[in-house]
């Protein structure tokens, strides 16, 4: 293993984890996004998952909202909550 790849490593690892490549930027010192993208291989399946986990959170923020709001359910639907 050389400093090459272990710098891959770290790029691809910290965008799967966080998700946020203007973050991985600015840690890893890159001087683009371009850049970024090009070092951060993340996982085939990985948008799905990310998109997921966002609407994970936003059911669990919506059911904490006082009663009667309106929340996101399931594909898009909003309903009571």
């Amino acid at each position: 293993m050389n400093p090459h790849s272990l710098r891959h490593t770290f790029a691809s690892r910290f965008a799967e984890s966080s998700g946020d490549l203007l973050l991985l930027q600015r840690v890893g010192g890159w001087s683009s996004l371009a850049l970024v993208q090009r070092y951060a291989h993340v996982r085939a399946g990985r948008d799905a998952e990310a998109i997921r986990a966002m609407l994970d959170a936003h059911d669990g923020a919506a059911r904490s909202e006082r009663p009667g709001s309106l929340t996101a359910h399931g594909r898009g639907t909003l309903r009571p909550a």
